[in-house]
């Protein structure tokens, strides 16, 4: 109970720190780098509070609807944090620093997209498990793969890197910058807008810096 309790704290705190408003999870600030944040699934009790998820679905969305608390409170929900100062993504370059930093059987980090009142959204993520860039999407309270990209890298852990997706209409590319096997194409089925965040698995722990939004002209 007293870890929930001060995850519950952590959460309801940490979005003043930066341009992300941690959502699902325990974010925390990332103590080798003062303008990272970490996502912590080592130390996370796995599990969202409504309580805790009301005013801040309220604060990026107007309103806390109950599909969102549901999906926000699901056991298979994945840490998230929401991007405050872009209340509607539609097409641009996204870009984020990511280190992964430890997971018990895989790490992993990601870009969302289109995050939904309604709490569904896309994600962009790469993993070490699988070794490359994959595209899902988050609704119902599960992900599903959409499409999964050929290219294969293990990244090491512990280090910097930057990943890049695109988003023009139906049209997704996503790359991790200095490495040409991490280089994907992915299609969805309609055109996605909405707010864009970051994400990693339940279980990880990574950090990350220097997002930043430009959007299409």
């Amino acid at each position: 109970m007293l870890r929930i309790a001060i995850a519950t704290v952590l959460l309801a705190l940490q979005p003043s720190a930066s341009r992300m408003h941690g959502v699902v999870g325990l974010w925390l600030p990332h103590s080798d780098d003062a303008a990272a944040i970490l996502t912590d699934g080592s130390q996370w009790s796995g599990q969202s509070s409504r309580d805790v998820l009301m005013p801040i679905a309220s604060a990026l969305f107007g309103a806390a609807t109950e599909s969102f608390l549901a999906n926000a409170t699901s056991p298979n929900a994945f840490p998230i944090a929401i991007d405050r100062e872009t209340p509607d993504f539609r097409g641009g370059t996204l870009r984020v620093g990511f280190k992964l930093i430890s997971g018990p059987t895989d790490q992993s980090a990601g870009i969302v997209l289109g995050m939904q009142p309604t709490g569904e959204y896309h994600f962009v993520r790469y993993n070490t498990k699988d070794g490359n860039l994959a595209l899902w999407g988050f609704s119902a309270g599960e992900r599903r793969v959409i499409s999964k990209g050929a290219g294969l890298k293990q990244l090491p852990l512990g280090a910097w890197h930057e990943l890049v997706v695109r988003l023009d209409g139906r049209h997704i590319t996503a790359l991790v910058t200095g490495h040409p096997e991490l280089d994907a194409r992915f299609e969805l089925e309609a055109p996605v807008s909405g707010r864009i965040g970051l994400w990693a698995k339940r279980d990880v722990v990574t950090a990350f810096r220097r997002f930043s939004v430009e959007a299409a002209r």
